[in-house]
């Protein structure tokens, strides 16, 4: 189902991910949201927070088509300078 995406700085927005704790139909419909919601507006990736769930899951729309789903990610080191080309949907 194709839902809203949510801005920042709305309340919503500021808000952090629980972790993915069951692998249910709760996560896979998300997950079904977040990329049909990808789809339909034209945007490369999705976090589950924007579209008010409260799942840490987002998908990342590859160059082949499919998706790349991702649950609880952690960032754990960076290396070298990242420049912005967020956009708002």
């Amino acid at each position: 189902m194709i839902k809203e995406i949510i801005t920042y700085p709305t309340v919503e927005s500021l808000e952090f991910a629980g972790v993915v704790r069951h692998f249910d139909d709760t996560l896979l419909e998300t997950i079904q949201d977040l990329k049909d919601t990808t789809v339909a507006n034209d945007i490369a990736a999705l976090s589950a927070f924007q579209i008010r769930s409260p799942l840490a899951v987002f998908v990342i729309l590859l160059d082949n088509g499919e998706f790349l789903k991702i649950n609880n990610p952690v960032i754990i080191t960076r290396e070298g300078n990242i420049t912005p080309t967020e956009t708002t949907a």
